[in-house]
């Protein structure tokens, strides 16, 4: 019995040296990360992403061509070679992706990371984008994209705190409802963004052309819903279309049909086609089409 159990033991240990660990560093494992020297180097299948391993039988290999006079193993265990980027580091990358796309005067205070992330081998590149539905600071979600080339994306969705001070338009003095809104009743004046809405005007520019659409108190800060563009069109008015078309600009005459402020979409019978068109309002005298 004894000898039996020995025999076996000795079964086991014999097939375990004819398995052999391989460690790749690219997406696909090749024939010859198995078989060294091979005149036809074959993607054998993908390699395992980083922390799993894959086995490849000797039938498999066998399979893809004629190997007499080779010694090969029963299998190959194969691994892939791995980096890791720590949790500093990741939010080091996070701030600099986020650093041009933040409105000026505000910064990326924390970046929520748990653990690091395993990767395989290979230039590392990430992209963060905010995607906190138009809000300027506060918490906001991150999608963060991380590649390594030839190996799928890793995508994760994080939490970043932006803060900082902006340049918001301020009121002076009490503005009464339906009040033409002048630049030298205003200001600018720094806030803290998380405490100011996502629509404050942050330019004394932005107030030509309309006047209130609410009461605004003194020293508030003028946000987009309190404005009302002042028509600069009218129902009936005859004005320019202007039409740019694979690098030229067309022109045209048009009725408007509706009374419009600056910027606001308006409809307008194009004279020559007597098609109606949806137009942008540039000025008292002319309209765009965005095609």
């Amino acid at each position: 019995m004894k000898t039996l159990i020995c025999s076996i033991s000795l079964l086991c240990v014999a097939q375990f040296a004819m398995a052999r660990t391989v460690q790749v560093d690219g997406p696909r494992i090749r024939l010859s990360d198995l078989v060294k020297g091979v005149a036809n180097d074959f993607i054998v299948v993908d390699a395992p992403l980083p922390g799993s391993r894959r086995t490849i039988s000797r039938r498999q290999v066998l399979a893809l061509g004629d190997f007499s006079g080779r010694k090969l193993p029963q299998s190959w265990t194969v691994v892939t070679r791995q980096q890791t980027l720590g949790c500093s580091e990741f939010r080091s990358q996070v701030r600099a992706s986020l650093k041009n796309k933040l409105s000026d005067g505000l910064r990326v205070i924390t970046v929520t990371c748990t653990r690091q992330l395993v990767l395989p081998k290979g230039k590392i590149r990430l992209e963060a984008r905010l995607i906190g539905r138009g809000r300027r600071a506060g918490r906001l979600s991150t999608k963060v994209t991380v590649s390594v080339p030839g190996w799928k994306d890793q995508v994760k969705v994080v939490a970043v705190e932006v803060d900082g001070r902006l340049s918001v338009v301020v009121a002076n003095g009490d503005q009464g409802h339906g009040t033409v809104l002048r630049p030298s009743d205003f200001r600018l004046e720094q806030r803290l963004a998380s405490a100011v809405s996502t629509d404050a005007i942050t330019s004394l520019s932005e107030l030509k052309g309309f006047k209130s659409n609410t009461r605004i108190s003194r020293d508030s800060v003028v946000r987009k819903r309190m404005l009302r563009a002042i028509p600069l069109v009218r129902r009936g008015s005859s004005v320019t279309i202007s039409v740019l078309m694979n690098g030229l600009r067309l022109s045209s005459r048009g009725v408007v049909r509706q009374d419009a402020g600056r910027g606001e979409m308006v409809s307008v019978l194009a004279l020559n086609s007597r098609k109606l068109l949806r137009a942008r309002v540039v000025d008292a005298r002319t309209v765009a089409v965005e095609l």
